[in-house]
């Protein structure tokens, strides 16, 4: 094995190891188990995909109209942001 199998070996090997913390970065942030997180990005070629649309593990609850189930920045009820401001040019009416 000369230098290019070497350099071959530690590009995959880098490859995999990026790939492996960032399903373990997913496996925190979004509701799905760790070994469906490496299921789906290692053996799925855009399994992220998948994976970004499961919900997120820490929702947010509205002080003003109780919804907790809030992902975005805005609540989907009322269309306040945690500080009370309400979002203007809402679209989807």
């Amino acid at each position: 094995m000369g230098w290019g199998g070497i350099l071959i070996f530690l590009v995959i090997g880098i490859y995999l190891y990026i790939k492996f913390i960032s399903c373990v970065e997913i496996h925190r942030e979004r509701k799905v188990s760790l070994f469906q997180a490496i299921l789906f990005g290692f053996v799925l070629p855009f399994g992220s995909v998948f994976i970004a649309n499961k919900p997120l593990r820490s929702a947010w609850e509205c002080e003003f109209c109780g919804n907790d189930k809030n992902e975005a920045d805005y609540c989907g009820v009322c269309r306040r942001d945690p500080f009370g401001k309400e979002r203007e040019n809402f679209d989807n009416d």
